[in-house]
């Protein structure tokens, strides 16, 4: 990928940053919910710190930057060729915004599990299995895209368990539509996830967020029901 591709990149994950954190500001001062404790609000700043990683991570990953990083760190084997050391170089340089995407998605997945575990639990409905949580959470709720929640994060759960596999899908084969794409799960294929399909991701993501935030059986719920331990 070009690097003016992967500044593109960095720059709409500033977009989004922004914008959760101006969300998160206005759930603040709308309801006086306890900033760094309740996750009405953490589950939107746990997806823009997840941002600040990934942006961040691209911006110093930029190729004229990562030349500058002395051979020696890079390569110790000292006994390649010129266009042997050049071929490796990019090799790690593109691993490591694979690392990069890879991270973030599966941080995304870490941070929206927790906040609807949490807010299912306000709720008595959280369950063993993921699935079943906010399944029952979004039915309960009746938001009215609880159909569209449902696929969002039907994709997002079903990429997160590749995890155990380094990539690969190891479930039935099956497809799910969301947004501008569909994404197919083949059994023993290795997902493949893109930038592209960051957008329908961030934009669902932070509607659903603010949209349960905001729910009246939400809003109502104890401070001590809404604690976030693990912001």
């Amino acid at each position: 990928m070009a690097e003016t591709s992967h500044m593109e990149i960095a720059d709409r994950l500033t977009e989004y940053r922004i914008a959760y954190g101006n969300q998160h500001d206005r759930l603040a001062n709308k309801y006086s919910w306890f900033q760094g404790k309740d996750v009405r609000l953490t589950g939107l700043s746990k997806i823009a710190n997840s941002l600040d990683f990934a942006r961040t991570g691209i911006y110093l990953g930029r190729s004229k930057f990562y030349a500058r990083v002395p051979e020696q760190k890079l390569l110790p084997d000292s006994d390649l060729g010129l266009n042997e050391k050049k071929t490796v170089k990019k090799n790690i340089l593109n691993e490591f915004h694979a690392g990069i995407k890879r991270g973030f998605f599966l941080s995304l997945h870490m941070s929206i599990e927790s906040t609807i575990r949490i807010i299912a639990r306000g709720l008595g409905l959280e369950k063993q299995e993921f699935y079943h949580t906010y399944k029952d959470l979004l039915n309960q709720l009746n938001l009215t895209k609880k159909d569209d929640y449902m696929r969002l994060l039907n994709v997002i759960r079903n990429v997160r368990n590749t995890i155990h596999n380094n990539g690969v899908y190891s479930n039935v084969n099956k497809s799910i539509s969301y947004g501008r794409s569909t994404y197919t799960f083949t059994t023993g294929a290795r997902v493949q996830l893109r930038w592209a399909d960051i957008d329908d991701f961030l934009e669902g993501i932070l509607e659903m967020l603010v949209t349960i935030a905001e729910h009246s059986m939400i809003t109502s719920q104890p401070v001590l029901n809404m604690e976030d331990p693990s912001a």
